[in-house]
């Protein structure tokens, strides 16, 4: 770990019950770096912090293994990560 705390916000699909919302956070709870997990359950959204190296691309990707597609924004500013 290299100290630089990231943040995003990715946008759920996939998502039908409360069950599914303690998955998606429970899944990225267990990603390497990740230091919190916020799920907005009125925007579908999963905001997390994270610690370098992990990568936006590698938050996503378990998403989607797990069953929870983390839905494409074109042109959004919520792709972005930001140093916290």
């Amino acid at each position: 770990m290299n100290g630089q705390n990231m943040k995003t916000t990715i946008p759920l699909q996939n998502i039908h019950c409360e069950g599914c919302f303690r998955n998606v956070e429970a899944v990225l709870r267990l990603c390497d770096g990740v230091t919190e997990v916020t799920i907005d359950r009125h925007r579908l959204e999963a905001v997390v912090e994270f610690d370098l190296p992990t990568t936006v691309e590698e938050l996503r990707a378990e998403l989607d293994l797990g069953g929870y597609l983390a839905a494409a924004q074109e042109g959004s500013d919520k792709e972005l990560t930001g140093q916290v």
